[in-house]
């Protein structure tokens, strides 16, 4: 058994380790955005890939070793977390394995919170661009220049909310 919490500890201690990573490239890529780095984005879209294919393995073993340790404790393994093994164990391992679990918990909290605000801020960028793009199309006048018939549709002056910048009887 003490080989198998052993492991489990190694595994959230690669966990956490990970997360760090990925905090690190999320605080990486808020910077890039104001910016418009491209290549800097593309960089911080690949770590972070890299990182979620990671993660999802390192989830996969943590489950399996989790379910090993509770099994070892004789408890029921399919409602167990790695924290709540931590009262079944000895104090040394409990304590220890304990504080791992906090310790990921922050960190994959924190990671939410960066990439929620990385999110926020590049719906941010996009509405201004759309905003600006807006802006400009709106300029110029969207009424068609000829009527079905072919023949020029005549205007005298300004037309009210065309956008126009030339006058209609030049």
């Amino acid at each position: 058994m003490n080989a198998a919490i052993e492991k489990l500890i190694l595994i959230l201690n690669e966990e956490i380790e990970c997360y760090r990573e990925m905090k690190t490239v999320l605080q990486d890529e808020n910077r890039a955005i104001p910016l418009s780095h491209r290549q800097g984005l593309d960089r911080a879209r690949s770590q972070k890939e890299k990182a979620v294919a990671r993660i999802q393995r390192l989830e996969r073993k943590r489950e399996a070793s989790v379910r090993q340790v509770a099994e070892a404790c004789r408890i029921e393994a399919s409602i167990v977390k790695a924290s709540d093994l931590a009262d079944y164990l000895p104090a040394p391992r409990g304590r220890e394995l304990r504080t791992c679990a906090d310790r990921l918990r922050q960190l994959i909290e924190e990671v939410r919170e960066q990439n929620d605000a990385n999110r926020k801020l590049l719906q941010y960028y996009l509405k201004w661009v759309d905003n600006a793009l807006n802006l400009l199309t709106g300029i110029f006048d969207e009424a068609p220049v000829y009527r079905k018939s072919g023949l020029r549709l005549e205007s005298n002056g300004y037309r009210s909310n065309s956008g126009r910048f030339i006058r209609g009887s030049i």
